[in-house]
């Protein structure tokens, strides 16, 4: 597989727009970066790195211009390296790029898809927009929830109308939205 049919993969995949390497290094990546991905509002260092199957302090040695305080919110529309040769292997030569997931069905194509059928028992009002559903565990809080999803509180709230001031009625074992 070329790294362009690699980049368009990523692109249908994330939703992000992955940048050839044909184009120039963005700034805030190291000489070495062979895929980018230009980063939408709302992105994290974490959500970014989840896609990508990377670890966070990964992704940020690879951009180094992206400080601790900045990986919350990524700047939209700035491209961000999150496949290096340099990092993770022993040679110099660049790796291959990393797989989506196995457990999720790859797109034949780039265009949108409609969301998927919401799965029960699922507390509301929930954005009609969700595209990934978590089931909430014992003891799991919306905090937990941000942090794995990479986003912030006011979006999450967004996302899940049901959710009160103080997060006291997230229920276990009810399904809440982490994604559009």
């Amino acid at each position: 597989m070329t790294r362009s049919a690699i980049a368009l993969l990523f692109t249908a995949f994330v939703g992000a727009v992955a940048v050839p390497v044909t184009e120039a290094t963005p700034p805030t990546a190291t000489p070495h970066c062979y895929l980018h991905v230009k980063a939408r509002a709302g992105d994290s260092c974490a959500g970014i790195a989840a896609v990508f199957n990377i670890d966070t302090s990964l992704f940020r040695r690879m951009n180094p211009g992206v400080t601790e305080a900045g990986c919350g919110h990524l700047a939209a529309g700035t491209s961000y390296c999150v496949a290096d040769g340099t990092y993770g292997s022993s040679t110099s030569s660049p790796s291959p790029a990393p797989s989506p997931p196995k457990s999720q069905p790859q797109p034949t194509k780039p265009s949108p898809s409609p969301p998927p059928a919401p799965p029960s028992p699922r507390q509301s009002p929930i954005t009609d927009d969700c595209r990934a559903y978590y089931l909430v565990q014992h003891g799991e809080t919306c905090g937990m929830l941000e942090d794995r999803a990479g986003i912030s509180d006011a979006t999450f709230r967004k996302w899940n109308g049901f959710i009160n001031a103080d997060c006291s009625n997230l229920w276990a074992g009810y399904y809440c939205c982490l994604g559009v």
